[in-house]
């Protein structure tokens, strides 16, 4: 382990057993907070003994909500990925646990310092056994983040991997950097592990993923390891969605104009789930970024325009008048709410009612 103490009289811990005793029962210390993560992440120390080392700590408080992930699921997530890298021995997730911390229940994961000398702009280009043992466990996973910075390399040649919280999606969410080895056949060391990952998945393992994921999330991914040992070959990014995290997919934005198409409407935020890029693609509903995809977000019930369907301008949006009857014979009226509309008669109805 090359984690440092974080006091000169304590050690680090020796194996994966110790650490995970350490993150389980040791004492936590908080000293900061990682300003860019996207949900709150603190740093810290943890001391058991004679044993220390730094840690990660993620409450299940202080996750963002998320549109297509259940809110409070994170932790789990990572905790589940961390489950199934033990069980191939990969060893791809640091030692992560969950239990209480400072701030409520939360993950909490071993702080792994990596080769600093090492490019990672160069070495995720490189074919690295590493990387593609990392590439199947993505595939298994459905990791919908795998970018650059959650990939860390150590002066032994390891590779570890972090940030597993929008793993284990039951939609087709693989977007990684690791397609240096998309379509090509699976080494014969992947194919004897994803069997042995099966029989598990069925097994032992199955029954720990559910204390974390839903039934239908475990059953996908036996689906994708039964998949993966099926086709015999990496996945490619066509059939697994926007191919790198951050980007559109044009294949998921003709999928939803299909979609369109049939209902004969712009969609909305009622449409069920299907990709991970819709807001992106046709705008449903407005982000919780705003200022990041302002120009591709639109609320069906303020806008004045939709989407255009091809280049060139966008198309109005018909939208009732108050003078206007519509097929209920029923004339809107502006309701005291903000962006609202009721009819007369549910007006009367409600003044009756003395509401």
């Amino acid at each position: 382990m090359s984690e440092q103490p974080v006091e000169p009289d304590l050690r680090p811990p020796a194996d994966d057993d110790e650490a995970m005793r350490l993150l389980r029962e040791g004492e936590i210390d908080l000293e900061g907070r990682m300003l860019d993560a996207s949900n709150v992440t603190l740093v810290g120390a943890i001391q058991l003994g004679e044993i220390g080392a730094e840690c990660v700590y993620k409450p299940v408080a202080g996750e963002r909500p998320l549109w297509d992930f259940p809110d409070g699921t994170l932790a789990g997530r990572e905790i589940s990925a961390f489950l199934v890298s033990a069980a191939t021995g990969w060893r791809v997730v640091p030692p992560t646990v969950l239990r209480e911390g400072p701030f409520g229940p939360g993950m909490v994961q071993l702080w792994i310092d990596g080769d600093e000398t090492v490019d990672l702009a160069a070495f995720v280009r490189r074919d690295d056994p590493a990387l593609r043992r990392m590439a199947v466990f993505d595939a298994v996973v459905n990791n919908a983040d795998r970018k650059g910075g959650h990939i860390i390399p150590m002066p032994d040649g390891h590779v570890y991997g972090v940030d597993h919280g929008i793993c284990f999606s039951t939609d087709p969410k693989l977007r990684t950097l690791l397609w240096r080895w998309a379509d090509q056949p699976l080494p014969a060391e992947a194919v004897a592990v994803l069997e042995r990952l099966g029989d598990e998945l069925r097994g032992g393992l199955g029954e720990q993923l559910h204390e974390h994921l839903t039934r239908r999330e475990v059953r996908s991914t036996q689906k994708r390891v039964a998949e993966l040992l099926r086709s015999g070959r990496h996945p490619s990014p066509a059939a697994s969605g926007p191919p790198c995290p951050g980007r559109r997919s044009e294949r998921a934005a003709a999928a939803l104009l299909r979609d369109e198409a049939v209902i004969g409407r712009p969609m909305t935020a009622l449409v069920r789930k299907r990709v991970i890029c819709r807001r992106q693609a046709l705008g449903s509903r407005p982000c919780r970024i705003g200022a990041v995809c302002r120009s591709c977000c639109w609320t069906c019930r303020r806008s004045t325009t939709s989407p255009a369907r091809t280049s060139g301008p966008a198309r109005p949006v018909a939208r009732p008048s108050p003078t206007t009857p519509t097929r209920s014979g029923r004339r809107w009226v502006r309701s005291p709410r903000v962006g609202t509309s009721r009819s007369r008669r549910q007006v009367r109805g409600r003044r009756r009612a003395g509401t």
